[in-house]
């Protein structure tokens, strides 16, 4: 529906009116949480990319669009592998090369058009930024969840909403905010996309945000020297994006990814005693 249902800005008690809320105000940089707005689920729309494609996850790759490539977190290759598998463990050197095919033109305009991020620039118009998230200014919490809902929503993107109506004393109403869809991927590529993000969860990078009981499909992202750790992820019932993070950016020290913790915290309440989907 797009409806808000919570949002959190910061720690603690709130203190004062109109104070900077880091879920709609803030723009950190995603990481490898961006890679499935950005490449996998645009190059899955187009064709170039199916779960099961075969790629080469190597370090001496020449890309034909930039210079540029880079390494995978810890430095090391897997070799041939499935485009599932890279996804899975968020390997920078595949997704690098499906943005080569993509293009990063194409990228940039799928994210604007078709999920509704406002946050970029157009200096974000290339290879690190869509293909390992590390972007100029960044993007917001909101925008982040908003996007990823189109995953479970059979591919139609809603942008998110606060409020539903305003109305006068007399019940009538003076603004009416219905919902915005745009139809930004087929029922298939949502479909996939559901499915390989479920693997990310349930074996890859994001198990700390198993819920066990309730499907999970989700990513997890981190910027450079560890400064913004991200976990997005979807449910049969919700969209819900966390970032962690310092506003004066710093290096963060945790054992595991502390947004994908949060996320299970939150969200295991919420789903008990929900129905199985």
């Amino acid at each position: 529906t797009g409806e808000i249902k919570g949002l959190s800005g910061g720690l603690g008690e709130k203190n004062a009116n109109f104070i900077l809320n880091r879920a709609v105000d803030t723009k950190r940089p995603p990481g490898s949480a961006i890679k499935p707005i950005s490449v996998y689920g645009p190059a899955t729309e187009y064709g170039i990319i199916t779960p099961y494609t075969y790629v080469n996850d190597a370090a001496n790759i020449h890309l034909s669009g930039t210079t540029w490539y880079p390494h995978n977190d810890d430095y090391s290759n897997s070799g041939v592998i499935m485009v599932q598998d890279a996804l899975k463990w968020s390997l920078n050197t595949v997704s690098a090369q499906i943005l080569d095919k993509l293009t990063p033109e194409a990228s940039y305009n799928f994210l604007i058009n078709k999920l509704g991020v406002t946050s970029l620039v157009p200096d974000d118009c290339s290879y690190a930024p869509l293909s390992i998230g590390q972007l100029t200014n960044g993007i917001t919490v909101r925008e982040m969840a908003a996007a990823y809902s189109a995953f479970v929503n059979d591919g139609t993107f809603t942008y998110s909403r606060i409020y539903t109506r305003v109305t006068d004393s007399a019940g009538n109403i003076v603004i009416d905010n219905e919902p915005r869809t745009i139809k930004a991927f087929s029922d298939n590529t949502a479909h996939v996309m559901t499915y390989m993000l479920e693997r990310v969860v349930n074996s890859g990078t994001g198990t700390e945000a198993y819920l066990g009981s309730m499907p999970v499909a989700g990513k997890t992202g981190t910027s450079g020297d560890n400064q913004d750790r991200w976990f997005v992820g979807v449910t049969p019932y919700y969209a819900c994006a966390v970032w962690t993070g310092y506003d004066i950016p710093e290096h963060m020290y945790f054992s595991g990814n502390p947004a994908a913790y949060i996320f299970n915290k939150v969200m295991a309440p919420i789903h008990k005693g929900l129905e199985y989907r």
